[in-house]
């Protein structure tokens, strides 16, 4: 994931600080000298109790017009993949992951934010792991 991520150079990371997220994004953090974030709602425990937190997690990035890499546990994607809904038209909320398990572990879905689009995401990818 972290040579896929260098396509796009996103210069900050927000991610779970649970060590299987935190091990996720650190190779390409590294490697791209990326500022790394910790956000405990999204936490598998923080969504559980709280996922407007996580959501508004989610909304935030988009307050600073910046590339961003989001990291997160499985059971907090609906809510993720909702709050980015709001940001796109039907067509491209569409392509958003839907159903159970959502993601793969390593697979990571980009929305694009064009400049001038206010906030809007224009352009939706899903990439799946792939073997080195």
């Amino acid at each position: 994931m972290g040579r896929l991520l260098q396509v796009w150079q996103p210069p900050r990371v927000v991610t779970s600080p649970w060590l299987r997220c935190v091990a996720t994004v650190a190779p390409y953090a590294k490697v791209a000298g990326a500022k790394v974030r910790m956000a405990e709602a999204l936490t598998e425990h923080r969504h559980h109790r709280s996922p407007k937190k996580t959501a508004a997690v989610v909304e935030a990035l988009f307050d600073k017009q910046r590339p961003v890499v989001v990291c997160t546990h499985r059971p907090a994607l609906p809510t993720v993949f909702a709050q980015l809904a709001k940001h796109m038209p039907g067509r491209l909320g569409s392509l958003l992951p839907s159903e159970e398990p959502y993601l793969s572990p390593g697979e990571l879905v980009v929305c694009h934010v064009a400049p001038g689009a206010k906030n809007r995401v224009v352009a939706v990818e899903q990439f799946k792991p792939f073997d080195d």
